[in-house]
């Protein structure tokens, strides 16, 4: 076997896989015109589906090639690149493996090319794989809360008005058509019919019909000269557009067939996706965007949410005190034990799009400065003023004698307690966590005094200090099993989806709800 493990960094275990076809991109090029592109994309679609039910991690194409989201889809781009007309001739199973290894080799060396030292290595190939394994559940159930539940609350414009001036349909709608290409295990897609609107206007509240359809497909999806023209700053198109328009009509068919080439990244587009659409919308240039203030708030407000209902009247939320001359905010978010204490502040951002696509290390201090150092800074201060007990405002932890600090970003930071604790000494005490890991921390540790305890291990053991929590749980807590759920976000992931599909509720081409 050809893939074995090598080595973990910072928790994180790497294999590597030796391909044995190895070729140059100019051969490899004139290779694939040989083939019908489309049924190669769908060999590659159905590897997706086989990822997207692995949790996103990598899939063995015949128990040896190892096949991640980012192989699929920039050997996608590559095949649509250079497609240039329809050939009859099919690919065989032994062929297609042969071209797969032979990409495989030529995907590593395009991935690792310029890049002058590891940490480089690791940020570029961390944004290019680990994306698209954050757990489904909590990033749709996160969307679900943030958008229904709390933005109407604590931002003056509707969440509503903000979907409809984006994409010209509600979250309901975009969930909606988005599991019509979930739901069936093929990969292909050929548009509403007739029967299914009339079952739909029966059977649901909101208006799913044609109209609807074209809208989703124009944020969903792209044709073949929309991808291959793609010009904005996205490194693959295909994470814009993961539902290709073949704009084929195969024989026997009325009507073009859609692609999904990577279910994994329609998710990833629905969840994050919704978030970098509203940021683009909303950009008034130069830093100026309302919605990420708002969002910034809601946010803010949701780890609050999540923190009240595990451990309830122990938490606190941000205190103004009074420092020289001027009021100035604390953390953003206590958790009170006794003598103990967890003091959070929350960040929407973390790493910028250049520093995610290079593995700069120059950009990744540039962009940590402007955000989670004024974290660390936020932080230490907070720290500070408590233990000295010199402000009456913060008098309520006054016995306090021992501080957790943590930092809790919106936005993947992959290696952020790795990198952090190299490029700024300040770092060296702080618990950089996304979002995702928090939650299932939260779930793990439902006693606080349990949460407070196993952060200051993790911080003070050298072995876990550096590693991701993802790692972290995947090490400490080996009895739990691949599909622990957080109950509180699978709770409104299941509310939600019963009532917008309907229990009782079934397509007639076998799609259930």
């Amino acid at each position: 076997m050809d893939f074995e493990y090598i080595g973990t960094v910072a928790g994180k275990r790497i294999f590597q896989y030796n391909s044995i076809h190895k070729c140059s991109i100019e051969e490899f090029e004139n290779e694939i015109q040989k083939y019908d592109i489309l049924m190669v994309l769908r060999k590659l679609s159905d590897l997706s589906t086989s990822l997207y039910k692995n949790g996103g991690r990598f899939v063995l194409y015949k128990d040896k090639i190892p096949v991640t989201d980012d192989i699929i889809l920039s050997l996608g781009l590559l095949l649509i690149q250079k497609y240039n007309e329809r050939k009859e001739r099919e690919i065989t199973d032994d062929e297609f493996e042969i071209l797969l290894d032979e990409y495989f080799y030529l995907h590593s060396q395009e991935t690792i090319h310029g890049i002058n030292q590891a940490n480089e290595a690791i940020i570029r190939l961390a944004y290019r794989e680990f994306q698209y394994q954050e757990k489904l559940l909590n990033s749709m159930a996160r969307t679900i809360i943030i958008y229904n539940e709390l933005w109407d609350k604590y931002i003056g414009k509707k969440s509503e008005e903000m979907f409809d001036e984006t994409f010209g349909l509600s979250l309901d709608q975009l969930c909606f058509h988005s599991y019509l290409f979930f739901g069936p295990e093929r990969s292909f897609y050929y548009g509403l019919g007739d029967s299914l609107i009339t079952e739909l206007k029966n059977n649901i509240e909101f208006i799913i019909d044609k109209e609807t359809e074209l809208k989703y497909l124009s944020w969903a999806s792209g044709i073949f000269e929309q991808i291959k023209n793609y010009k904005d700053s996205l490194n693959n198109p295909l994470t814009k557009y993961p539902i290709i328009n073949t704009k084929i009509i195969p024989e026997g068919q009325l009507k073009p067939v859609f692609l999904l080439l990577s279910r994994n990244a329609l998710y990833f587009k629905l969840t994050h996706g919704i978030y970098f659409d509203f940021i683009e919308k909303y950009s008034l240039g130069k830093g100026n965007n309302q919605f990420k203030t708002d969002y910034g708030i809601v946010f803010q407000e949701y780890i609050g949410i999540l923190l009240k209902h595990y451990y309830g009247t122990n938490v606190y939320s941000e205190i103004k005190y009074k420092k020289n001359k001027d009021y100035i905010d604390s953390t953003d978010w206590f958790v009170l034990i006794k003598k103990k204490l967890i003091i959070i502040e929350v960040k929407q951002s973390a790493l910028f799009l250049q520093t995610k696509q290079t593995g700069s290390m120059i950009e990744f201090e540039k962009d940590t400065k402007k955000t989670i150092r004024k974290a660390i800074d936020q932080l230490e201060r907070t720290k500070e003023d408590i233990l000295s007990k010199n402000f009456k405002e913060l008098s309520l932890f006054n016995t306090i004698e021992s501080i957790e600090k943590v930092c809790i970003v919106s936005d993947q930071m992959y290696f952020g307690n790795t990198i952090m604790k190299e490029i700024n000494l300040k770092a060296t005490d702080i618990h950089i966590i996304d979002i995702s890991d928090f939650e299932d921390m939260l779930e793990i540790h439902k006693n606080p005094n349990d949460l407070y305890d196993i952060l200051k291990f993790k911080r003070e053991n050298n072995q876990y200090s550096i590693m991701d929590f993802k790692d972290f749980i995947f090490q400490r807590y080996s009895q739990i099993k691949n599909d622990f759920k957080n109950e509180y976000l699978l709770n409104a992931f299941d509310n939600y989806f019963d009532n917008l599909l309907k229990k009782d509720f079934k397509f007639s081409n076998g799609m259930s709800g």
